[in-house]
């Protein structure tokens, strides 16, 4: 009550209030109350009045600093000013904490320049900085990414002797974590003669957020083995790398410390374990932890209700009735936003209250959370009603929501709004309103808001190249990305991963190795996802040598890296003391998946094994169950199952999984019925993800019956178990049974995926029913849902079996991407059709537009050119096929050597029968109907010779 009665802004009256003591004006209450410019000006002009600005510098130093924290440009100036008339003033002597407030508040708004400037100030006054001074200053260095400046930070720590302080070294250790300079801080980190909860947590951090989960992950198990008990920062980093790792077993390790230590679980650290679960497919124990949190939530809000009313609060106290709508906004369940609203408008309807505008954001962060964007926009409009001026977080929340549920029109009156308010050059609106146009495939308004901006950060630059990229804009996003680099931006992943995909949709290779070679150059961090768009570029040009390459560089790498850390566990002695170094090792083999990785990994096991202190974990032998499933090599990972029984560990759903996988690949029934029986007998048969691991298992090996019978005794199906059968039905000569259980699926409720549509359209091909076909294209569009490139290609294939040529036509030239089975299939449709020369047209328009052929194009081609007779252009086909470098198997070289047969080259045919290597009996019998047309050819030739 004291508190808030003392500010002018809030009460008139201060005859209740205690007389502050004139002598110690930095006592004062309105000293300590300045919350905006306006208390701020007032302050300063009592400090003049009363001439305490030369006689006690502390007046002025609390004006400085209550600017500072305001952290406006107009209060930085504010503050500035008035340091600057203070120093002129020959009798004032600039303190510290002066200079101290200054580079804090620059550092907080992002102008690490001018913090950088006054920190030059301070050593020129001779004024010594202290921890403060190098927190400040390291902090925003961390938050623009200005490397070179942190590492002369650093340089200048060292020189004032004081690169021992823990203070400053876990701030070093943030900065170059929030860099991505993770070796940097690992550096100060191992320098470290006391470490404490803050130093290890940095680290972990980092190590999660920049794509070093198994370093995040190992820490974490250091820190606990060295005695340090993490905070819930701690957990939610190490939880976020076990979900990045998809290593449930790990993530379960981690969420068990939780319990045994008896930590506080709060909302970050359950929503990072629903995240983990989600990403390692545990759907079911997600699904529960989340209806248990929101249980004890609501429990929560309901009990702090209930004290509120019987305190008298509700009406002289706002901030309980504002905790009670945020909790329930953050729990952002349909129950708790209902309950939220109620408890909004009771408050509401009283006279006497107040509502705020952090209310109101409140309500609706948690309405475009949970998607119900009308009634976020309906508290927005209440908000503007009110007379309440929204602010940049207002506009981030409705606009996200407005992004997510493509609501273009409610999103241009926002913006119409931003601009009334005078908030346009607002860089955090402006961001949000870049990225709201990207997402509703609107690029040409985010690139006028784009063009209009006077500053633009990453984020900027991100948000419209990923959009671009998506929205089959691909030549703009690698051109806006080259723009970036030109304008000293430094791209992060996600931007780079655009930049890659852009250059793979374009098939320009040159553009795709000059993206390449600035990663290389510029030192960036390649993770899992950009290596793979990089492979896919290269994949989609043709050029199958250079992915593969890629690949195996980063195989060498990886297997380098796993190699010197061993060497490292062992000089350390490590290996019995700490098994995580073990399992990481394992994992990282697994990860690799080659022959020579798992080979690493097994030897590494047997010597960890045959330690009789060693204690094997779970997570370590579905480690090598993953890597052999990933490999192929089915026994190896069934005899590591084996093992794991053997020694009295209870698999989980993740062993099942790889196994069962693994035995579907490589169709091995007895394997697999064995292991759905020890399923059954661990009481596992009603897991979800285990259920469609088997669906998926019976549907690979063909055994259709079996995966229905599984399907049939689940209490709950998502569209994975519906995707498996249909999948299984489709491709097992069932394709009736595909198209009814997708239509049972759609009347069930479950949207179907690209891969279930796949599975429907494929059996519709295989049924020649047209109608049919048109049926599921039908709903596919109703339903909004978007078809990708495997959708277009089914369809394509579907028009062409039908015979609907001209269909297939159609839909192909408004295709807005394709790739060379989409091209390969249209051939192959004409070819059926008999259409000979269109289909070697159509060749070579896909030539032109740089699309490289594989080994199946060429085989339809080489099958059309022998329908045509053309020798010259059979001639021409296999020199493509040498000059391209394209990889011929048995069935191509057959393709060719009938070409040529057909074509009256036989020469040439018996040529391509002379380099297969393996030839199987058809191949022969087709070779000997060759020979036996040469006697009979060379007697035509010499009768009409005769003739002649």
């Amino acid at each position: 009550m004291a508190a808030t009665s003392l500010s002018p802004l809030l009460s008139p009256t201060t005859q209740n209030q205690p007389k502050p003591n004139p002598k110690h004006p930095s006592r004062s209450g309105s000293f300590r109350l300045c919350k905006n410019m306006k208390e701020v000006k007032q302050l300063h002009a009592q400090i003049t009045k009363k001439g305490l600005s030369n006689s006690h510098n502390t007046g002025i130093s609390k004006v400085i600093s209550s600017s500072a924290d305001i952290a406006t440009p107009e209060s930085l100036e504010y503050a500035k000013k008035a340091y600057e008339l203070y120093e002129n003033d020959v009798t004032s002597t600039v303190s510290l904490y002066m200079l101290h407030s200054l580079i804090k508040g620059y550092s907080a708004s992002g102008f690490v320049d001018e913090a950088i400037l006054l920190y030059a100030q301070m050593f020129r006054k001779g004024l010594t900085p202290n921890q403060h001074t190098f927190q400040f200053l390291l902090n925003g260095c961390a938050k623009e990414a200005l490397f070179l400046e942190g590492i002369q930070l650093h340089g200048s720590v060292l020189k004032l002797g004081l690169g021992g302080d823990r203070f400053i070294q876990n701030c070093l250790i943030q900065f170059y974590a929030d860099c991505g300079e993770i070796g940097f801080g690992k550096k100060v980190f191992d320098e470290m003669s006391e470490r404490d909860v803050g130093s290890w947590t940095c680290l972990i951090c980092g190590c999660a957020r920049r794509d070093r989960p198994e370093e995040a992950v190992f820490l974490f198990f250091e820190m606990v083995e060295a005695g340090i008990k993490p905070n819930s920062v701690t957990m939610v980093s190490a939880i976020s790398a076990c979900a990045k790792l998809r290593d449930l077993d790990l993530g379960e390790r981690v969420s068990a410390y939780m319990s045994e230590t008896g930590l506080t679980v709060n909302t970050f650290v359950v929503n990072a374990l629903i995240d983990m679960y989600t990403k390692c497919g545990a759907q079911g124990r997600a699904k529960q932890l989340f209806k248990e949190c929101v249980d004890k939530n609501m429990e929560e809000v309901k009990q702090f209700h209930a004290q509120i009313p019987r305190k008298g609060l509700n009406h002289t106290r706002p901030t309980a009735i504002t905790k009670l709508i945020s909790s329930c906004a953050k729990i952002a369940t349909p129950e708790s936003l209902e309950y939220a609203k109620k408890a909004y408008e009771l408050y509401e309807d009283d006279v006497s209250s107040s509502v705020s505008l952090y209310m109101l954001n409140t309500l609706i962060k948690g309405y475009s959370a949970a998607g119900l964007v009308d009634a976020a926009i309906l508290i927005y409009a209440q908000m503007v009603g009110k007379g309440l001026t929204p602010d940049h977080y207002t506009f981030q929340f409705v606009l996200n929501g407005c992004a997510n549920a493509a609501f273009f029109r409610e999103g241009i009156q926002l913006h119409g709004s931003i601009l009334k308010l005078g908030l346009g050059g607002d860089l955090f609106i402006q961001n949000c309103l870049v990225y709201f146009y990207a997402q509703c495939r609107e690029i040409d308004f985010g690139k006028k808001v784009f063009k209009e901006m006077s500053e633009r950060d990453v984020g900027s630059w991100t948000c419209l190249i990923c959009g671009c990229a998506r929205r089959d804009r691909p030549e703009e996003a690698v051109s806006l990305f080259l723009e970036m680099v030109e304008a000293g931006i430094k791209p992060t992943s996600v931007t780079m991963v655009c930049a890659v995909s852009a250059c793979a949709k374009l098939r320009d290779l040159d553009l795709g190795e000059r993206v390449s070679a600035y990663i290389s150059k510029t030192g960036l961090t390649v993770n899992t996802f950009l290596v793979n768009a990089l492979i896919d570029v290269y994949r989609k040009y043709g050029a199958s040598d250079r992915a593969k390459l890629l690949f195996e560089e980063c195989v060498d790498k990886n297997m380098e890296e796993v190699k010197q850390f061993d060497a490292q566990i062992t000089r350390k002695g490590l290996n019995h003391t700490c098994p995580t170094a073990i399992t990481k090792i394992i994992s990282l083999c697994a990860e690799i998946a080659t022959p020579e990785s798992l080979e690493y990994a097994k030897k590494t096991y047997e010597l960890y094994e045959y330690d009789v202190s060693s204690s094997v974990s779970l997570y370590m032998l579905n480690s090598l169950i993953k890597g052999y499933s990933a490999a192929a090599l089915v026994d190896s990972a069934i005899m590591i199952y084996a093992q794991m029984v053997g020694k009295g560990i209870t698999p989980d759903d993740c062993t099942f999984q790889f196994i069962l996988n693994c035995c579907a690949k490589a169709a091995f029934f007895r394997e697999g019925i064995q292991l759905h029986g020890s399923i059954l007998k661990l009481g596992l048969g009603g897991d979800l993800f285990i259920q469609n691991c088997l669906v998926h298992f019976y549907a690979e090996c063909g055994e259709i019956d079996f995966g229905r019978k599984v399907f049939e005794k689940m209490s709950e199906r998502d569209v994975v178990s519906w995707t498996c059968l249909i999948h299984g039905c489709a491709r097992r000569d069932r394709p009736e049974e595909a198209v009814s259980l997708f239509f049972e699926m759609v009347e069930a409720g479950i949207k179907p995926d690209s891969a279930a549509m796949v599975g429907a359209i494929v059996a519709c091909a295989k049924l020649r029913d047209l109608d049919l076909g048109e049926r599921v294209i039908a709903y596919i569009r109703e339903a909004g849902l978007t078809t990708d490139t495997f959708v277009g290609n089914a369809l394509v294939d579907m028009y062409m079996t039908c015979g609907a040529t001209d269909s297939a036509w159609e839909f192909f030239n408004k295709m807005p991407e394709t790739d060379v089975v989409t091209w390969s299939t249209m051939i192959k449709g004409l070819v059926h059709g008999r259409l000979f020369e269109d289909a070697i047209e159509l060749f070579r328009v896909m030539q032109n537009e740089g699309v490289k052929a594989n080994k199946e194009t060429m085989t339809i081609i080489a099958s059309a050119c022998g329908y045509l007779g053309d020798l010259d252009l059979a001639k021409w086909i296999l020199h493509y096929i040498e000059n391209q470098g394209i990889q011929r198997d048995l069935k191509l070289d057959r393709a060719l050597a009938g070409m040529f047969h057909s074509c009256g080259d036989t020469e040439s045919a018996m040529l391509v029968f002379g380099n297969i290597n393996n030839v199987d009996v058809s191949s022969w019998t087709r070779e000997m109907e060759i020979l036996n047309e040469i006697p009979r050819r060379s007697i035509d030739q010499d009768d009409t010779s005769s003739k002649c």
